[in-house]
């Protein structure tokens, strides 16, 4: 996700205002250090960023 916002040239405090999101999520799903996964963030951030699912989350078996 940190590729898309540096793309877009969107700072974490702009998003977090706009998509009414804790910075705290913001920077887990930059991160990957994720306990879950809010299906209702990752809409809300697909839409405000106008991607895919996939450009912010990615699946790895262990």
């Amino acid at each position: 996700m940190g590729d898309i916002l540096k793309k877009k040239k969107i700072s974490i405090n702009k998003v977090m205002r706009d998509t009414n999101t804790d910075f705290k999520v913001i920077k887990r799903l930059m991160t990957g250090n994720l306990v879950r996964v809010d299906l209702y963030v990752l809409s809300r951030m697909c839409d405000y960023l106008e991607c895919d699912i996939t450009d912010i989350f990615e699946y790895i078996k262990n």
